[in-house]
């Protein structure tokens, strides 16, 4: 029972970081695509390169936090993939920059 509870409230922590990440790059990426527009000395398809690895992380945190929610919806919890989960959430406050170089290394519109 107590393993349990563990797993919820790490669920529900993860959830939570994942969430916040989801809606910080969302909102960094229309904040990207509005100024590139506003201004006359940036070119057009600069906004392509600038959110290409917050579509990424987007996508990637979209997952993570879906899976914690019908995670704790249906109270059905992998403890191994929890815990993974978590620790990734974790590491990625420390190395999330970085997880975006890295993304950034692949940008086709560089």
């Amino acid at each position: 029972m107590n393993n349990e509870k563990t797993l919820k409230v790490l669920s529900t922590v993860t959830f939570g970081f994942a969430l916040i990440r989801v809606l910080y790059y969302l909102i960094n990426t229309v904040s990207n695509i509005i100024n590139t527009f506003d201004n006359p000395l940036i070119p057009k398809y600069l906004w392509k390169f600038a959110v290409f690895p917050q579509f990424i992380l987007v996508i990637v945190f979209t997952i993570i936090g879906g899976y914690c929610y019908l995670s704790f919806k249906k109270e059905r919890y992998n403890s191994f993939l929890i815990w993974a989960l978590f620790i990734y959430s974790i590491l990625f406050i420390f190395i999330g920059s970085y997880v975006y170089e890295f993304i950034n290394r692949f940008n086709p519109y560089a």
